[in-house]
């Protein structure tokens, strides 16, 4: 948000300002009007994030969005750009927004291959191992998701929500 307002022309901010509203469900139209503006100033966006533009076309302009076609173009997206975490990050993410939880693990594995420092796929990850039933790769997950970035929010939630019991995790988050 603090990119936009210090520079409105930033296309590749006003993109990405789309893609994290949509995730809340009360700024979809704020999602919406981020991406309006990231199509109107497609010239100032690289290849890369033309593409990704592009692949989300579907997502943003769709009512209701079409999460097949946009996940088919992020699929076709992270072939053109397969050293992409974020790409493989958003093709995970349309998966696992389609309900397809196993599908949606390779592409967030990639995105970890990549740049294992992303805490948001570590997050993302944990969410959908903690939803298939798997505590211990979500505490897997979350710890690393954590380690990287100890404020994160989403990460703190799995961890506290987590139906599982106690582990060594847990006693070490105690004794600190």
């Amino acid at each position: 948000v603090r990119a936009v307002e210090l520079d409105p022309a930033l296309a590749p901010a006003h993109l990405r300002l789309a893609v994290m509203n949509a995730r809340i469900a009360n700024q979809q139209m704020d999602a919406r009007r981020a991406f309006r503006t990231a199509q109107s100033q497609r010239a100032r966006l690289t290849e890369h994030d033309q593409v990704l533009l592009d692949a989300l076309v579907p997502f943003f302009q769709a009512d209701p969005p079409d999460l097949k076609l946009c996940e088919q173009r992020l699929a076709h997206a992270a072939e053109r750009f397969p050293e992409d975490a974020e790409i493989h990050y958003y093709l995970a993410f349309m998966r696992f927004e389609r309900g397809q939880l196993q599908a949606s693990l390779p592409a967030y594995d990639r995105a970890l291959a990549i740049d294992p420092l992303f805490a948001q796929a570590w997050s993302q990850k944990a969410a959908v191992h903690l939803l298939a039933g798997d505590s211990a790769e979500a505490a897997r997950a979350v710890d690393r998701c954590l380690e990287i970035s100890p404020s994160a929010t989403e990460c703190m939630w799995i961890r506290t929500s987590s139906p599982r019991p106690v582990t060594a995790w847990r006693v070490d988050v105690l004794r600190r």
